[in-house]
């Protein structure tokens, strides 16, 4: 029985880096960012929130990015974030209620990076109902909040073993978001366009450090939600 096991195991651990190995010599694709075509009263206080993982929980890039827009935008800028490390997107559908409590203008979902590790996340087919369930409780008890869905980064290491389908997930997150009518901040490519050393991810292979991660991710999507509420943008600094 252990030998059947370890065999299992191995096999299990070898399909995952075949797949894994294919999908890093895969060209990553331009982002596909979408705005949401009903823009936010100029103007007036913005209000943000994250839900999501360890990629979003104790980090510096969402008060980062609310500085960003509130120095673009020339008004107040705030965020919330609703986040939990090794969360999915099950975990995702016991908060979509919180979310929508605080009712604010904009809000970024992004649980695929733990929805993909195929240990302790979810089918793409699973993964996709709970999403588009959050969607919808967030679309019924927060009508006017706009919603957002967020590809991060990659993973590395075993990490990356963990996650073969990642692409697939984050591949889904493009398909929802233009089914269901959503904003998609499409960052995966931006990070697959850094050289490996480059991605600040040496230490665990999944969480980038903090500085890269704000210099990656903070630009792009001030950029994209100050268009959503109504700017031309955010010029780089």
């Amino acid at each position: 029985m252990r030998r059947a096991g370890g065999l299992a195991l191995a096999a299990l651990v070898a399909t995952g880096l075949a797949l894994w190995t294919a999908a890093q010599m895969t060209s990553s694709p331009a982002p596909q960012d979408g705005i949401l075509t009903t823009a936010l009263p100029a103007d007036s206080p913005l209000s943000l929130a994250v839900l999501g993982t360890s990629l979003s929980h104790g980090e510096s890039w969402p008060e980062l990015l609310a500085e960003r827009l509130s120095t673009c935008l020339d008004h107040q800028v705030t965020v919330d974030v609703i986040a939990r490390p090794g969360a999915a997107s099950d975990w995702g559908l016991t908060q979509a209620g919180t979310l929508a409590d605080l009712s604010p203008d904009i809000a970024l979902v992004e649980f695929a990076i733990n929805d993909a590790d195929i240990l302790d996340g979810l089918s793409l087919r699973a993964a996709y109902r709970n999403d588009a369930e959050i969607i919808s409780r967030i679309r019924d008890q927060s009508p006017d909040t706009r919603i957002f869905l967020m590809t991060t980064s990659p993973a590395h290491g075993l990490r990356g073993l963990a996650r073969p389908r990642l692409g697939a997930h984050y591949r889904q997150y493009r398909d929802l978001a233009e089914e269901l009518d959503l904003g998609l901040a499409d960052l995966y490519p931006r990070w697959l366009a850094l050289p490996r050393a480059e991605r600040g991810m040496a230490g665990g292979g999944l969480h980038p450090d903090p500085e890269t991660a704000a210099a990656l991710i903070v630009p792009p999507l001030a950029d994209l939600l100050a268009q959503t509420a109504g700017h031309p943008g955010c010029a780089p600094v």
